[in-house]
């Protein structure tokens, strides 16, 4: 039985094979390369020697009835689709976010960082966020003997400022007083428009107009790029305190972004304010303090998540 697993963002498309319990190579493609994600999956097969029997497809939006669009891209999935198309036993959607969920519970400790001294509650709500193309968030249950990830759209509740800069931020963001969703600023886009609302507030002309050019700014210590970075963590903190709270994940926030994924960045973000906005939350504060957060280090971690649903279907 060879199953074909794949992570599929809106950036990014990963494609391993998963054969008697173990994972092969993973093959990584640019989305802007394909018209349709079909292509994608032709080129991928056309590398293989035989055609697999089951799909796995870790896709980044909200899924109904067996079928997804994506939600920074317009591709589209359907399961029976997928079937017929491919001659397959079984296609199994499966949110991104969700794979990340079950990714968690297989990390050895060299796979994260502790932000702190707090000790995890055995069996109590976890839950797993991470800037990226979007924002994704699993919460995780325990039940019955097992843990149930929960997919969840909570990186489009609305984000709100902790300080007066932050309100400056979203003012210039949103000059109509509109809401502004969370994963407006926690993403790659977001990580922009933040750096375009910092140098308009120190009335600078923006350099760059993408993540990556973000990125190597910081990396030069440009001025503005380092403040939008500080800003982006404090951002973050406060919608992980806020979503920490909700379900009371006294088993652990998870952190994981490749965004983080670069020597100066991830430096940065483990010395930022993060975890003082985490902490932020009135009332609730010590409740919020005492919750244990993690920052995840492995870099493929929806990968975990698909070769634990690979290996139930191998022994199914």
């Amino acid at each position: 039985m060879k199953i074909l697993v794949a992570d599929i963002g809106g950036t990014n498309i990963r494609f391993a094979i998963v054969n008697n319990g173990k994972m092969g190579t993973v093959t990584k493609y640019k989305n802007n390369l394909f018209q349709d994600p079909k292509e994608a999956f032709d080129l991928y097969l056309s590398t293989l020697s035989e055609a697999p029997t089951h799909m796995i497809l870790g896709v980044a939006g909200p899924i109904s009835n067996g079928c997804v669009t994506l939600t920074n891209r317009n591709w589209t999935f359907k399961e029976k689709e997928y079937e017929k198309k491919y001659n397959l036993a079984q296609c199994q959607l499966v949110n991104d976010f969700v794979l990340k969920g079950y990714g968690i519970l297989t990390l050895a400790k060299k796979d994260f960082i502790a932000l702190d001294d707090n000790q995890i509650i055995k069996n109590e709500p976890k839950c797993v966020i991470g800037p990226g193309t979007g924002l994704g968030i699993c919460f995780l249950t325990y039940h019955n003997g097992k843990w149930i990830p929960h997919s969840s759209e909570g990186g489009h509740t609305d984000i709100a400022p902790s300080n007066t800069t932050e309100q400056k931020i979203i003012k210039y963001l949103c000059p109509k007083g509109n809401n502004i969703s969370a994963e407006e600023l926690l993403s790659g886009r977001g990580l922009v428009s933040l750096y375009n609302a910092v140098c308009a507030l120190k009335h600078h002309t923006p350099i760059v107009s993408t993540p990556e050019g973000v990125l190597e700014l910081a990396q030069e210590n440009n001025k503005a790029a380092l403040e939008t970075y500080k800003h982006f963590f404090n951002f973050l903190g406060t919608f992980a305190g806020n979503m920490a709270i909700t379900m009371k994940c006294s088993g652990g926030t998870y952190i994981v972004s490749s965004i983080f994924r670069h020597e100066k960045i991830e430096k940065m973000f483990l010395k930022s304010s993060f975890k003082n906005a985490f902490g932020n939350r009135g009332k609730m504060q010590n409740l919020a303090n005492s919750l244990p957060v993690f920052y995840i280090t492995h870099s493929k971690l929806a990968f975990l998540g698909l070769k634990k649903l690979a290996q139930d279907i191998e022994k199914s």
